[in-house]
């Protein structure tokens, strides 16, 4: 962060992984995987869940990491992301 406002880049979002995930759809994309679950194997189907499960449990990657965004001479980013 701080390397980047030396280089003259804003800090516009800093937050973490989940939150920026579901901005960005990641239930849709959840709600798609329950709609077609019948298109694919019961273990196919488990084993997406589970790793989108990863992002929103307790703990899990979506918590623990953090996802920021610097910029410089472009649109605000957090009106265009909704965030």
């Amino acid at each position: 962060m701080e390397t980047g406002e030396k280089m003259g880049l804003k800090k516009t979002i800093y937050l973490e992984q989940h939150r920026f995930l579901i901005a960005m759809g990641l239930l849709d994309i959840l709600e798609d995987l329950e709609k077609n679950k019948h298109n694919m194997s019961t273990l196919e189907y488990y084993k997406e869940k589970l790793a989108m499960k990863n992002f929103f449990m307790p703990g899990g990657m979506g918590v623990i990491f953090k996802v920021l965004i610097q910029q410089k001479g472009v649109e605000d980013a957090k009106k265009k992301l909704k965030l």
